[in-house]
């Protein structure tokens, strides 16, 4: 019995032992896995900064060189500029939008400045000066390239081989050697210039103190040059024509049209004031006043329109009436209406009114009068007895007239006006005559043959092209 509880004990012991031991393993487990802070700040420490620099370094040069070889390409004959001191350019932006370089980024993984970033070609007498800027984050540098047309040249311009290009290098203390394509370029830091000859097949190291000799290579075979020429000829001109007749407007020059002139002395007239005058005008700003006959109602009128006999009895009587023919008696004026009878009528002629200054307006009619005469006979007759009256009447509104206060007229004024005359004015002008002549148009020719053609250059043709067979 006390056998078995020892190794019970020793069991139970054991089985700790064990557990401890596979905790602490976990632990370290734990650590190696997850780094702590003391690692971490030792991954930030300069050193390990400063042990990648050479590969930022080569990362930055190798994209300054991207741009160069993309812009050499790019800026064939066509696009170089023709005057010298002439310069073209084209920033990265450019470059990306034209689909001529890839994009790329700087050492903390950023794209790099499109506008401070740029490719510049200058002319100069005999050759073309690139420059090549890139700036990314807080790196930036720049290469010069010497460029023109040369014998070994395979396109119609290339670099330039020879290895006296003078172009400024700054070397820092710690210069880093970047190997590409079997050529050695010295690359440095804080904005220096690289001399840049690699194209070349006798170049030598930029840095004397770590030369880089180029394998020796078999010789190659002489490549074979044709160029295509050119000649111009220049066209002739006519004889000038005859000069034209003078005038004040002038023309534009030219080798085409020449130009005389001459001043002379113009009298001209002017509309200008040569007096006064006084003219009397009706004021608006006096009105007169006075007694003004107005509209100021109407009232209703009726009359006779048409008079005519009526028969009233017969019978017989021991007298007998007979009539006259009607004759005009004038034309009377009367205030009311005339009754007619057998041997007097009225025809009416006009209808008016009369005003005065203290009354009322009194309505008046003109009617045309006519009588006849009556002559009885002693014979018994039979007659008949008639009876003149109003057969028909009319009635109409007639209009009654007022007199009220109102502007009759106007008082006068008096002003001064201008009076103006045509006066002669003396004054001195440029008159310009010209003459023309026209250009017969020049003479373009072009020839193909080996470049050093000595017969054609002696004719007045030039190299315009360039192409190896």
């Amino acid at each position: 019995m006390y056998e078995y509880e020892e190794r019970k004990d020793r069991s139970s012991i054991r089985g700790v032992i064990v557990q401890i031991l596979l905790m602490v393993m976990f632990i370290f487990i734990l650590i190696w896995i997850f780094p702590t802070k003391s690692n971490l700040d030792k991954l930030k420490q300069p050193q390990s900064v400063s042990s990648l620099e050479p590969l930022y370094d080569r990362i930055f040069n190798e994209n300054i060189i991207m741009m160069k070889d993309a812009a050499k390409d790019y800026y064939t004959t066509e696009r170089l500029p023709k005057n010298v001191g002439d310069s073209v350019s084209m920033t990265l932006g450019e470059m990306l939008d034209k689909k001529i370089i890839l994009p790329f980024t700087d050492r903390n993984g950023k794209s790099c400045d499109l506008e401070e970033s740029y490719v510049k070609v200058t002319k100069e007498d005999q050759e073309f000066v690139m420059k090549v800027n890139l700036k990314c984050s807080d790196q930036e540098n720049y290469l010069m390239v010497i460029m023109g047309c040369y014998e070994y040249c395979e396109t119609g311009i290339c670099e330039k081989t020879e290895t006296d290009i003078k172009s400024p290098v700054i070397r820092p203390s710690q210069p880093t050697t970047i190997v590409k394509e079997n050529t050695v370029r010295p690359i440095y830091n804080n904005n220096i210039t690289i001399n840049n000859n690699v194209n070349c097949e006798n170049c030598k190291p930029t840095d004397p103190e770590k030369p880089d000799p180029k394998p020796e290579e078999p010789d190659k075979p002489t490549p074979q040059y044709q160029c295509k020429y050119m000649k111009t000829t220049n066209g002739t001109y006519t004889p000038w024509s005859s000069w034209s007749d003078w005038a004040e407007s002038r023309q534009t020059t030219s080798v085409l049209k020449q130009e005389r002139y001459k001043t002379v002395t113009q009298q001209k007239y002017e509309k200008q004031i040569v007096g006064y005058r006084t003219v009397t005008y009706k004021d608006p700003n006096k009105p007169i006043y006075g007694q003004k006959q107005v509209l100021i109602g109407s009232r209703t009128h009726t009359e006779c329109a048409e008079y005519g006999y009526v028969i009233t009895s017969t019978g017989s009587v021991s007298t007998n009436v007979s009539y006259g023919s009607w004759t005009s008696a004038g034309l009377v004026k009367l205030y009311s209406t005339p009754t007619n009878t057998s041997t007097v009528r009225y025809t009416k002629v006009s209808v008016g009114t009369e005003t005065c200054n203290n009354c009322s307006a009194s309505l008046y009619t003109i009617y045309r009068k006519e009588v006849r005469t009556v002559h009885k006979n002693s014979s018994t007759s039979t007659s008949e007895s008639s009876v003149y009256k109003c057969l028909r009447n009319t009635t109409q509104e007639i209009p009654v007239y007022g007199t009220q206060k109102a502007i009759i007229d106007y008082g006068t004024s008096t002003k001064r006006e201008d009076v103006y005359g045509l006066v002669p004015i003396e004054r001195k002008i440029t008159l310009y005559s010209y003459r023309t002549r026209s250009v017969t148009g020049g003479t373009v020719s072009y020839k193909i043959s080996n470049c050093n053609d000595t017969n054609l250059l002696n004719q007045g043709y030039q190299i315009i092209d360039k192409w190896q067979v």
